[in-house]
């Protein structure tokens, strides 16, 4: 029996398993995985693993690669941050992993690196010991739950509990002390964060990223795991980015999806609870984003096992009134082992007692005393404490003696006492003095943990000033706690505090009449502005929500932009939306000026990029977006250039086949390109062209755009354009070029220039490149008809989709692969994959290159017998080359035609004269138009169609002629199938 990490490997039965019980490996994956462990820490070339895993048997290195990737997703590894598995790239594997021996098919898991103490970095600050003076009253079974599930988590089963309550519960204070009390007994790592009610569900993942920010501040391993494990998240937090690692973290990013960032922190936290037991509290669900709900739904869901626990508090009826996504999410894991619910209710008449006599410990309090506090409050711990801070300042309570006592007044301050919890807060603030009560007043709309800078920008005073009174509140006064220190980026350096609860914060914001409250917003957003200066972007919800508030819309829409374009990085698109169209909105009311204009093209702009992504860049948001920039820039021309703005709008009509206006626009970018001679532009231009003119079925102009886009390719220049377009232009061109030198007839050309394009993007490394050069180079070989080799290609490329999590390209490969193994006779899968693929494509209204894989499609259907579905097919074949003008599969689709004609009436041999004069004046059509286009390959099958459906005669000769001259042509490709298949029918 061996043990790696937290899994069992016994080899002599054949079984994989963790804490959780077997993990299924298909027999070859289980193989490889046996030698892997069996030389690790060595290099397994592929060869070795081949002849070991596959003696006797040819199998190409694509199935090497779906079993390697089949065994990551078994054990939760990732090929850019192994764990496991490490590939050496051309080579071979290595396995990586510490692996121990040990007897019995049950033995304890291998030990975990020792840690001496906690890591505790929840709250800022660390667990006060002020709470309360009592400690906690009434919840023993809520304590008891909480160890339950904790128990449960150390054993390795991950551990998601919902502490639900209304404000003053007392949710933040049962945490706290359940924290605390563990983190005496077990050596755990304690972090979390809050969501505000400000920033709401716009700032994606705002509790998580300062709860892993809290976490690897002081903690190097806790650090190195996050890069390791974790990179797209490590990027969210650039004061850890090393100068020397940001150009290789930007290219591990490029091309980097949503579903690989939730992955990432799934993965990061299981490796670091392998280290150390994690407890995540994320406080204030029912503010949260998306993003985390999608996070801690996949967090509840892994299969993997995990010594983590994450605690999560909410308001109900805030969750069932905002309509939050969290219900749905808290409802699906009510009936999991793995998630739990604890409801916070009133505390009862006993706890109340039990509260007052620790609190006043040896005090001479009648029974009825604890009733009445009970009958006002209800129970509600927070109101309980509040109150009796209360009662105490109105000296209802004394001590005399050293013994605490009620005063015969006691019956008429409770009377006297508000029945709401606010507006006894409310009272609490009367009694502050003026320059107390503006500091909470101005602090309360910072946030509530805010830096006692931000406070006296607010209140209008110096730091110093403002932090004495901050230190001075939170040492005697029921409002304020020490929550440690912060250094602002312009070096000003405070202390940072926190409201002990949301409601003193919200009660003394609701409190700020309008007129100051702009006032005090104003300030606190300039004196961040200020502090941030050319960082404020990282900053721009926040500010957003303070220039808004303080009335500079204008201001405040800018900053919509920049939260949107950070929301944007980390792929929580939706979150992105909200901020630009809050931002829109914002300038919605503003009279027309140049300053405006300018930022509302910049919104749009952006808004355009994003819905694109969320959507499709075929969809009509994106172009009512764009459509809108446009009309921008005709009233401010200068001001930023057209370019970026015409090369969105090419990327949707491209998608969607709309190549006249797409060439429109291409053309009208080159011009801008020209004129300023910019190479970035140029090529970017030249781009569009060649992309333009292979589908609109110009292989020559394309050719040309190539030849003189291609030199502008820079590498080492061209690295950040491939971060902000997601492709290497250089791949793209090789790509391209590959494709057109086929249809000209250079077929030898087209398959090494496609084989260039790999190696480029291999020594490149960024996936979303590596997967277009491998589409393309299964391309080429397919049109070669090395159906072999393209199936290897076609399946090593879904395995690499799968592993890279590149769900972009699923339509694509299906589509590939359905032609590929249609080809070699498997009809069904094939047709199946091919319309799953189509669909999958015209869902986001993408129909690029649709007329060309409806025609395999409808090729398909024919060779499969279904002669009524492939004529549809044709039919919509047909439709969308005079609907589209994409024409560089037209010849093929008229080929096509004329086969379907002559199979309709049951073959060539059986056809009448009518079918067969039909099929030759379509394969007339389709040689035509072939040699309009240059598309000597095309042409070519469609001369060796004619000939063989001539027969003898003078047809024949003619058609004999054409074939030989046409054959006479080409200098290279010969012992390719369709080269040698004219060959020989010309010999016949």
């Amino acid at each position: 029996m061996l043990h790696f990490g937290r899994f069992r490997f016994d080899a002599a039965n054949r079984r994989l398993e963790d804490a959780s019980g077997p993990i299924r490996l298909n027999p070859k994956a289980f193989a490889v995985l046996h030698v892997l462990i069996e030389h690790r820490g060595q290099l397994v070339s592929k060869d070795r693993l081949l002849d070991e895993v596959w003696p006797d048997t040819h199998v190409a290195d694509g199935v090497l690669k779906v079993s390697v990737t089949e065994i990551r997703s078994a054990l939760g590894d990732s090929a850019t941050a192994p764990r496991f598995i490490e590939t050496v790239h051309r080579h071979g594997y290595r396995f990586v992993a510490n692996v121990t021996a040990a007897q019995g098919p049950r033995a304890d898991p291998a030990p975990h690196p020792a840690r001496s103490r906690s890591l505790l970095a929840w709250p800022a600050g660390g667990v006060p010991t002020d709470r309360s003076p009592v400690g906690l009253v009434g919840r023993d079974q809520e304590m008891e739950l909480l160890e339950q599930r904790l128990a449960r988590a150390l054993a390795g089963e991950r551990q998601v509990v919902f502490v639900i309550g209304e404000p003053g519960a007392g949710k933040t204070a049962l945490v706290e002390n359940f924290v605390a009390g563990a983190a005496r007994r077990e050596i755990l790592a304690i972090t979390g964060g809050q969501c505000l009610e400000q920033l709401g569900s716009a700032e994606a993942y705002m509790p998580v990223l300062e709860a892993v920010s809290r976490l690897v501040r002081d903690d190097r391993q806790a650090r190195t795991l996050l890069r390791r494990y974790a990179p797209s998240w490590f990027a969210q937090l650039p004061w850890l980015i090393e100068e020397d690692d940001r150009d290789r973290l930007g290219r591990e990013l490029v091309g980097v999806a949503r579903e690989r960032m939730l992955r990432e922190m799934a993965e990061f936290v299981e490796a670091l609870g392998s280290e150390i037991p994690l407890v995540l509290v994320l406080e204030d669900l029912h503010w949260s984003d998306p993003s985390t709900v999608d996070l801690l739904s996949l967090l509840a869901a892994r299969r993997e096992s995990a010594r983590l626990l994450v605690i999560g508090t909410y308001r109900p009826v805030e969750l069932i009134l905002g309509r939050h996504p969290l219900r749905a999410v808290a409802q699906g894991l009510a009936a999991s082992h793995r998630s739990g619910e604890i409801a916070l209710d009133e505390l009862g008449i006993e706890a109340v007692a039990e509260y007052l006599e620790r609190r006043f410990a040896g005090g001479r309090f009648p029974p009825a005393v604890a009733r009445r506090v009970h009958a006002r409050t209800d129970g509600n711990p927070l109101f309980l404490v509040t109150l009796v801070d209360h009662l105490l300042a109105r000296g209802a309570i004394v001590e005399r003696d050293h013994r605490w006592e009620v005063e015969a007044g006691l019956h008429g301050e409770l009377v006297a006492v508000p029945e709401s919890l606010r507006l006894l807060i409310e009272q609490q603030l009367e009694r502050l003095g003026a320059e107390d009560r503006e500091l909470l007043e101005g602090a309360s709309l910072v946030g509530i943990e805010f830096s006692a800078a931000a406070a006296a920008a607010g209140a209008n005073r110096g730091t110093a000033e403002a932090e004495e009174l901050c230190e001075r509140l939170a040492a005697s006064g029921p409002f304020l706690r020490r929550a440690g220190g912060a250094e602002w980026p312009d070096g000003v350096v405070a202390g940072r505090f926190a409201f002990r609860h949301s409601l003193y914060r919200e009660t003394l914001a609701a409190a700020v009449p309008l007129r100051r409250r702009a006032d005090v917003q104003l300030r606190i957003g300039r004196a961040l502005e200020a502090a941030y200066g050319q960082r404020s972007s990282e900053i721009g919800a926040e500010l957003a929500i303070h220039f808004e508030e303080g009335g500079d819309r204008l201001r405040a829409a800018r900053y919509r932009r920049a939260a949107a374009q950070t929301a944007a990085r980390r792929h929580a698109f939706a979150e992105a939306e909200t901020h630009l169209e809050k931002g829109l909105a914002l300038l919605g009311g503003l009279p027309d000026s140049p300053e405006r204009d300018r930022e509302e093209l910049l919104l749009q702009s952006t808004l355009g990029a994003v819905l694109g992504a969320m959507r499709g860049y075929a969809a009509p948001e994106v172009e009512r977006a764009y459509i809108r920039v446009l009309e921008l820039l005709e009233r401010t021309p200068q001001e930023p250039p057209a370019f970026p703005v015409l090369l969105g709008l090419w990327a949707l009509y491209v998608v969607r086949a709309e190549l006249d206006r797409a060439l429109e626009l291409a053309e009208r970018n080159r011009a801008i390109a020209e004129v300023s001679q910019d190479r970035l532009m140029r090529l970017k231009a030249h781009h569009t062209l060649w992309v333009t003119h292979f589908y609109r079925g110009e292989l020559l102009a394309a050719l040309r755009h190539l030849d003189e886009g291609e030199p502008l390719c820079d590498p080492g220049e061209d690295s950040w354009s491939v971060l902000v377009d997601v492709h290497d232009p250089k791949i793209d061109a090789l790509c391209h070029r590959a494709l057109v030198l086929w249809q000209l007839g250079h077929v030898d050309q087209a398959l090494r220039t496609s084989l260039q394009a790999l190696e480029h993007a291999r020594a490149l490394g960024y996936p979303l490149s590596l997967a277009r050069a491998m589409y393309c180079v299964t391309w080429v070989r397919f049109l070669r008809h090395e159906l072999q080799a393209s199936r290897e290609l076609a399946e090593a490329l879904n395995a690499y989709m799968h592993e890279h999590e590149l769900p972009t390209w699923k339509a694509l490969t299906l589509q590939i692969h359905g032609r590929v193994i249609a080809g070699q006779g498997e009809l069904e899968r094939g047709i199946s994959n091919m319309e799953e693929g189509i669909a999958l494509a015209t869902a986001i209204g993408n129909r690029l290159g649709l007329s060309a894989n409806c025609a395999y499609l409808a090729e398909a259907r024919m060779r499969a017998g279904a002669l009524a579905a492939a004529r549809q097919m044709l039919e919509r074949c047909k439709g969308l080359v005079a609907e589209t003008g994409e024409r560089f599969h037209e010849p093929e689709i008229h080929r096509l035609d004329a086969e379907l004609v002559l199979a309709e009436v049951g073959g060539a041999h059986a056809a009448p004269a009518e079918a067969r004069e039909r099929a030759e004046r379509l394969l007339h059509e389709a040689i035509e138009c072939a040699s309009r286009q240059g598309a000597r390959m095309l042409e070519l099958r469609a001369a060796t169609t004619l000939a063989r459906l001539c027969g003898r005669g003078a047809k024949d000769t003619q058609a004999r002629a054409r074939l030989a001259d046409l054959l006479a042509s080409f200098t290279e490709g010969f012992d390719t199938a369709d080269l040698q298949d004219a060959r020989r029918l010309l010999a016949r």
